[in-house]
């Protein structure tokens, strides 16, 4: 039998359902993959690790569990072990300030910044709040004026409904970042 020495595992759709927990039955598989057969196991996802490992702590995850295994998350641009940052990719800050330039000048185009283990949002209330709640993230802020600085791990743009052309103008901004 083959002996595997890492599991990696999607949250979303994959180890918990998409309108509920993460069942018990795959917390005792990967307990068991953990204990005794030594298996490592990471835990993925977009989200960031911090909404993550409180999602996995609402499920049945253990605190013994819960220091054992690598969480990966912002689409593998953090990866964390027992809380604690093991690895980080950063964004350039003048990557982050071309994005935000871009959308304020843009009409309908949002950013959600993420950085520091909380996100910011360039307008819009709603949109914040749904953010928020769906990556349970403790606190929001606007962007303002100020840059969000030299720590932000992800920034996702959004075109709002209604505003179909800004597509092809967020792809070339993403291009001209490359």
């Amino acid at each position: 039998m083959r002996q595997y020495k890492l599991v990696v595992i999607d949250v979303d759709n994959t180890l918990k359902p998409e309108d509920g927990s993460i069942p018990y039955e795959n917390v005792s598989a990967i307990r068991e993959a953990s204990d005794q057969r030594g298996v490592r196991i990471a835990i993925a996802s977009g989200r960031p690790p911090e909404s993550i490992r409180a999602s996995l702590a609402r499920s049945c995850f253990d605190e013994d569990l819960l220091e054992q295994i690598h969480v990966i998350g912002f689409n593998g641009a953090e990866t964390t072990q027992g809380g604690e940052s093991i690895h980080s990719v950063l964004l350039p800050e003048d990557a982050v300030e071309r994005v935000i330039r871009f959308c304020r000048a843009a009409g309908g185009t949002n950013a959600a910044v993420f950085a520091g283990g909380q996100f910011s949002m360039l307008r819009g209330r709603v949109l914040a709040s749904l953010l928020r709640s769906q990556a349970g993230l403790p606190r929001c802020r606007s962007v303002g004026r100020e840059p969000p600085g030299s720590r932000v791990h992800k920034v996702v743009v959004m075109s709002e409904a209604g505003y179909p052309a800004q597509r092809e103008k967020v792809d070339r901004l993403l291009a001209d970042l490359e």
